[in-house]
């Protein structure tokens, strides 16, 4: 009897471990996994990995979808323009390609639609959203193809797919059978009214295609759920209402945009193309929406365009863009944008990033240590910098944060063979403050503005960056979404001074006390000298601007060191008022500077002081010798001097940057004024305004601008006014 009682129990414990290890345990970390994804938590991605390891190969084809869908941050794309970068889902590669895992697994081995339909629909969706996403066109058409059972419902869902599919793929005619006579319009109404709105576009039917725009909006709204969930692998069709009203109003017409985007010269499918036109700058709170996305050769064309200016842009997956570098102002785009005058052909580029030689992860340094870089050679690179990551909140790498030059042991910034030695010093020496920042409530003023670049205990990390003979940049060590924990870095060996100290606690009186307690210390006056000048440059909070004492402690940090930079720095930013005021001090002191090239801000302040003598001409010389880039005066003073053939021309400088004129427009306004002329009225007129933008504040130009406005006899002086205003923001409220 005992024994027989032992074998129940034993018997018993069996059963209850092996429903504890098959049941219980595999349905506790489902549980917990459910529960930590609803709260985001990034802990439930453990609990999925450990009840797919429980269930010994076999776990629920929900729970493979669910913990798929855990790793995607979502399918908003990442947008590159030439002139900013904004938006995207946080995807990471890795986390991408297991969720195509987990989903391909379980498609596999459900083949049986029974009683699984839904969630089989489900994942199958999310593949294919995933595929575009990813940029996988191969897989994209190997899933599009595959036969499973009778749905209906699935049938219907790969027919929408193929309609996507030829859209921008193959064959539009076919797309648009599909739509129009296959599918059934009782399935994915919202996605075929998507698509019906993309074939309208391209077809140059706008009425039909905010048709289908509204009603697409109208069946996001009926579903709260849609409103969170993508369409075809992107966010793009979740805001078109919005968007279509700005493509009508400044982008709409007939001129087409095609090209190409590679990678290293391979095709890049499904990258969205994207174009702002020149009224318009900035990320879109609502996202982008795309005018061509690109094909499984990499090759786009995009829907009517108008003749115009345009900053054009690329979308994509975050996941994509980890080992890629995008190479800025390439081609048609040296100016920063592309001026569309007929149809026009264009590639886009992205290139693997540059990486240094044998360079250790993390150095530690003291100030007069040198140390030595090294890097892989680019072709078409002029120079070469090594720049450092730069915090407003150094201490603890947080808050906005700058990029900012290595100086060589030898003082160089450009840096001509692919390697160079530096020290801390030579740093500190040649590049003056920090990132200037003001607090919302107690204005004052951030401590890295005052601050040497490189403190004590703090890592910077460091990248390499490459230039052309313009000074564009064509590559650089880190990827397009690169980490800058994964990059090499250095540390300064040692501690804050006590005036440092003060100053990154924000204690600026206790330091400005301190400081001139010591101006005759030997040991700290060039500390003193150097953080007085700043403090009273930037003002230790806003309204305590010293312009006065901070010249003259700068001038005083120069004449016992020899750096210039931080008083070429506070000069450059004097105004035309204490320029004036201290015109026989400041000329002066530009005979002593000695630099091999002057520097741009001494060039700025000989031609401010031109300005003010108000010597046009002489000034308009001065700003002319930048090879690199020309000041918005320069058009300024060739209208004030009346000669708008030369300022028609500015346009075209490749040295000449527009904010938010549109060069064609202007152009056309200043032919038409060299070939009218102007009443003496309107001319007066013209030099009033260009006078005010040259020697007066901005908010004193608007109020002359809109003084002598109603005024204005010439259509042509009325338009380019009009691009004046918006060069200069006047249309808005900030």
């Amino acid at each position: 009897m005992k024994i027989k009682l032992k074998v129940k129990t034993l018997i018993l414990f069996s059963l209850g471990f092996l429903l504890m290890v098959f049941v219980l345990l595999p349905k506790g970390n489902i549980i917990i996994a459910r529960a930590l994804n609803h709260m985001d938590s990034p802990y439930a991605e453990a609990f999925y990995e450990r009840y797919l390891d429980q269930n010994f190969g076999n776990p629920s084809f929900s729970a493979r979808v669910e913990y798929a869908e855990s790793l995607i941050d979502g399918f908003h794309r990442y947008g590159r323009f030439n002139s900013f970068s904004g938006g995207g889902s946080n995807n990471r590669p890795e986390d991408m390609e297991k969720a195509k895992t987990l989903i391909i697994e379980g498609l596999n081995r459900q083949k049986n639609l029974e009683n699984h339909e839904v969630i089989y629909i489900e994942a199958y969706r999310l593949l294919m959203d995933l595929l575009i996403a990813t940029g996988d066109a191969e897989g994209f058409n190997s899933w599009l193809n595959m036969e499973v059972g009778e749905s209906k419902e699935f049938q219907e869902l790969q027919l929408v797919y193929e309609a996507y599919f030829q859209i921008y793929f193959g064959d539009m005619k076919r797309a648009k059978v599909l739509l129009e006579e296959e599918i059934d319009p009782d399935y994915y109404q919202r996605e075929q009214q998507v698509l019906l709105a993309e074939i309208a576009l391209r077809d140059g039917d706008l009425e039909s295609a905010e048709e289908h725009i509204t009603q697409a909006r109208a069946l996001y709204a009926e579903d709260s759920k849609a409103l969170e969930r993508s369409v075809f692998g992107t966010g793009a069709f979740s805001n078109q209402k919005y968007w279509m009203n700005n493509y009508r109003k400044d982008i709409s017409g007939d001129f087409t945009l095609s090209g190409r985007v590679v990678f290293e010269g391979e095709p890049m499918p499904f990258v969205e193309i994207y174009v702002k036109s020149g009224l318009d700058s900035g990320w879109s709170s609502r996202g982008e929406r795309f005018v061509a996305i690109t094909d499984e050769g990499g090759y786009f064309e995009t829907i009517g365009l108008r003749r115009g200016s345009y900053d054009v842009g690329i979308g994509i997956d975050t996941s994509r863009i980890h080992d890629k570098y995008y190479v800025q102002n390439q081609g048609d785009l040296a100016k920063g944008y592309l001026l569309l005058e007929e149809d026009h052909y264009m590639e886009l580029s992205f290139i693997e990033p540059i990486q240094f030689n044998d360079v250790k992860d993390r150095y530690t340094v003291t100030e007069e240590e040198e140390f030595n870089l090294s890097w892989e050679s680019v072709p078409g690179a002029a120079y070469y910098q090594v720049q450092f990551l730069s915090f407003s909140n150094p201490m603890e790498k947080s808050g906005s944060h700058t990029q900012r030059p290595l100086i060589t042991s030898d003082g160089e910034e450009k840096i001509t063979e692919n390697q160079g030695n530096f020290t801390v010093s030579s740093i500190n020496q040649k590049i003056i403050g920090g990132i200037v920042t003001y607090g919302d409530e107690d204005m004052l003023l951030g401590s890295t503005a005052v601050l040497r670049p490189i403190l004590p205990g703090v890592e910077y990390p460091m990248i390499i960056k490459a230039f052309d003979e313009a000074g564009q940049e064509i590559t650089s060590s880190l990827a397009l979404r690169g980490d800058y924990n994964e990059v090499p870095s250095f540390t300064l060996e040692g501690e804050l001074t006590e005036g440092e100290e003060l100053i990154l606690n924000e204690d600026y009186p206790e330091a400005i006390t301190f400081y001139k307690d010591h101006l005759h210390d030997e040991e700290i006056r060039e500390e003193a000298l150097r953080t007085l000048s700043l403090l009273y440059h930037y003002g230790w909070k806003r309204g305590e601007e010293d312009p006065s004492l901070a010249l003259s402690f700068a001038k005083e940090y120069f004449e016992e060191t020899g750096h210039s930079q931080n008083l070429e720095m506070i000069i450059g930013r004097l105004s035309l008022e204490e320029l004036e005021k201290n015109r026989n001090k400041i000329e002066n002191l530009i005979q002593e500077i000695e630099e091999p090239e002057e520097p741009y801000s001494i060039q700025q302040v000989r031609a401010n002081l031109y300005l003010i003598d108000r010597d046009w001409e002489s000034a308009l010389t001065v700003y002319e010798e930048n090879e690199d880039a020309l000041s918005s005066k320069v058009l300024y003073l060739d209208l004030l001097l009346g000669d708008y053939q030369r300022a028609s021309k500015r346009l075209r400088d490749s040295r000449f940057h527009i904010y938010r004129m549109d060069p064609l427009r202007t152009e056309e306004a200043l032919q038409a004024l060299s070939e009218e002329g102007l009443s003496f009225a309107d001319e007066t007129r013209l030099e009033k305004l260009m006078e005010a933008l040259l020697i007066e504040s901005r908010d004193s130009a608007e109020e002359v601008y809109r003084e002598i406005l109603p005024d204005v006899e010439s259509k042509a002086l009325r338009d380019l006014l009009y691009e004046i205003h918006l060069n200069n923001n006047w249309d808005r409220d900030w």
